[in-house]
């Protein structure tokens, strides 16, 4: 699970960790994330407007549905449990990582100039390499506009790492990952299969009525 969990974060840095990329059109609509592993197998439907995301968990391997919803403009995540009626939540500014160790965790970037179609978008390879020469890589497209800064808009260029600015500044929207083991075999990959640009409904990033807060001292699923 581990290994999965670094491809999708992955993902998510690009959208949490995303620099003011103002002179680029904002995404805004759906998409499905496809992820295939041995551990983790199912669906990420992603709704995003502005500052806001929302993601529906559909996981082979769980019969819980779960939705992460990302509250900029309150600095702040939320995790609804629909089955309990329950949501947890979470600080940003508490979740945020420095530069450093987001480049530890992801290792150092390169742009390798590579390309092919995917999806009907053409996109660009970006590769990975950690401490421990493992590798991992997206491909990403300048097809559809960038996603907007999460971490506020006053977080701060120093803290992104080295090699985000450059990427969003570019207009790059990740459509596929892949984590490999030390032998270059494919482990785990995440993949968006279907982007729908649409006007997105602001009800979609609000708690349910009736939704009771849920709170465990200590609990941080972030960290």
């Amino acid at each position: 699970m581990l290994k999965s969990m670094r491809i999708i974060m992955m993902f998510l840095i690009f959208l949490i960790f995303a620099g003011d990329a103002q002179s680029q059109s904002n995404f805004e609509g759906k998409m499905q994330v496809k992820m295939t592993g041995e551990d983790s197998n199912g669906n990420m439907n992603y709704s995003i407007k502005g500052d806001m995301i929302r993601i529906d968990f559909d996981m082979e391997e769980s019969d819980e549905k779960m939705t992460m919803i990302i509250d900029t403009p309150k600095k702040r995540s939320l995790m609804l449990m629909p089955s309990q009626k329950m949501y947890m939540e979470y600080s940003l500014e508490d979740q945020a990582e420095t530069k450093e160790e987001v480049d530890d965790y992801m290792g150092k970037a390169k742009m390798t100039g590579e390309t092919k179609e995917i999806n009907g978008y053409n996109c660009e390879k970006i590769l990975f390499t950690d401490e421990d020469e493992n590798t991992s890589e997206i491909w990403a497209t300048k097809e559809l506009g960038v996603f907007r800064n999460f971490i506020g808009g006053q977080a701060g260029q120093s803290e992104n790492p080295e090699w985000l600015p450059k990427f969003m500044r570019e207009g790059f929207f990740p459509i596929l990952g892949i984590q490999r083991d030390e032998d270059g075999e494919e482990e785990f990959r995440w993949e968006v299969v279907k982007v729908e640009k649409q006007t997105v409904s602001s009800d979609l990033f609000k708690i349910p009525t009736g939704f009771k807060k849920f709170e465990v001292p200590g609990l941080d699923l972030f960290k």
